[in-house]
């Protein structure tokens, strides 16, 4: 008896997405090696400025940007490109990256009129919402279980996502496909601009200290309240006044920076709480690798991509709150998930964590088993084929042996 085999080439998959973010190149770039393949970006920037570089290295896909700017008149623009585009490229999948745009309800609906295969890929946490109004709130429930019903097929990062947690539609439907970050950026060796700004960064202290830090501590982020950075401050604050040994680096942006920068230095610990501006890639690859540990503390977030580099780099000792999706999954049974973010609890793990460095240590295998077993990007990988090859099977989108 012979066996099915896709045929790649009537296989198109056609992706549309919000906005350029470059923890998706690389996942784009992997299924453009199998499946003909168009992503259709509706907006160059995201709404949110999260200050990363949107194409940090060179990726082979074909991609579509449709406007710069968000506005009535490029939403009616770009429904007359994504028809066009829908009849010249004939995808037979079509990948909806969300729910919020009119671009993605309207290719939703024609998806269905079409009768081609819908994946819905929601990163939706009922954790990261909670700080939408109320009415926001259930209009965003409700189009999440629309779409969800209207989907063939559902791609969730992992079980604390809204769509994996709820009985809200058949489970053979949802995919599980974890987030994963582009290894081969992170572990690319021509980053070898600014030598020695690790050195400068680290070291900083020394100009006014006489002793020197045995640890290092280090947090990369947005500087926003949902971050979990003020109670981060205080905790290192009173350790600090407690006289353990370590600096704290604050690597990232946002409205909290200064007022925290204002914070530090009236308590006299400019020194040892150091606030980094902008750095290369290369030199933020070193201080994960010469963290003792790097610390995400969040009181919500839909996934919390650093976990992932510090993981994949060799932080010695990584902590997160249980309200990130990558540190529940990499630190599930572990004291060093936080289950509340607050000053004291972030106190008592980090005192911990710099006290008594052997038994905390003893957690790394865990977290590096993990992110093996579940964040490594070849597993990303393979659950977007495997999800892909199963829609391009179904009916006659399969050639016979």
């Amino acid at each position: 008896m012979t066996s099915p085999r896709v045929n790649n080439n009537n296989c198109r998959v056609l992706i549309l997405h919000n906005c350029i973010t470059p923890y998706r190149h690389h996942i784009f770039e992997e299924v453009s090696k199998t499946f003909p393949l168009l992503v259709v970006y509706l907006n160059e920037h995201c709404i949110t400025k999260r200050g990363w570089d949107p194409i940090p290295r060179k990726y082979n896909y074909k991609y579509i940007i449709l406007s710069k700017e968000r506005n009535v008149l490029t939403v009616i623009k770009n429904l007359g490109l994504l028809l066009k585009i829908l009849f010249n490229f004939k995808p037979k999948i079509i990948i909806i990256g969300g729910h919020s745009e009119v671009e993605m309800k309207v290719t939703a609906i024609l998806s269905k009129i079409l009768k081609l295969k819908l994946v819905y890929w929601t990163e939706s946490t009922e954790i990261a919402e909670s700080a939408l109004p109320t009415i926001h709130r259930i209009f965003a429930k409700l189009q999440r279980i629309i779409f969800s019903r209207m989907s063939d097929s559902i791609m969730v990062p992992g079980k604390l996502s809204y769509i994996a947690e709820r009985k809200i539609l058949d489970k053979s439907r949802v995919f599980i496909v974890p987030n994963s970050i582009d290894e081969k950026l992170w572990l690319m060796d021509s980053h070898t601009q600014n030598e020695n700004e690790l050195e400068n960064v680290v070291y900083t202290w020394q100009q006014s200290n006489s002793q020197s830090a045995t640890k290092i501590v280090l947090f990369v982020g947005r500087m926003t309240r949902v971050k979990g950075v003020i109670p981060l401050i205080a905790a290192s604050i009173k350790l600090l006044n407690e006289g353990e040994n370590f600096i704290l680096l604050m690597r990232g942006d946002g409205p909290l920076k200064e007022p925290l920068k204002e914070i530090v230095k009236k308590k006299a610990l400019n020194n040892n709480i150091i606030f980094l501006d902008s750095i290369s890639v290369s030199t933020l690859s070193k201080l994960y690798r010469n963290a003792d540990v790097f610390i995400l503390p969040s009181y919500r977030d839909v996934w919390g991509f650093v976990i992932n580099e510090a993981a994949l780099l060799g932080s010695k000792i990584i902590i997160g709150s249980k309200y990130s999706q990558a540190a529940y999954i990499l630190l599930e049974g572990t004291p060093l998930l936080l289950e509340r973010v607050n000053a004291y609890e972030i106190y008592r793990v980090l005192k911990y964590c710099i006290s008594d460095e052997v038994n905390c240590l003893h957690y790394k295998k865990i977290v590096s088993t993990s992110y093996r077993k579940y964040m490594h990007q070849r597993l990303t990988y393979a659950g977007i084929k495997m999800l892909l090859t199963s829609l391009c099977l179904e009916g006659s989108r399969c050639d016979t042996l």
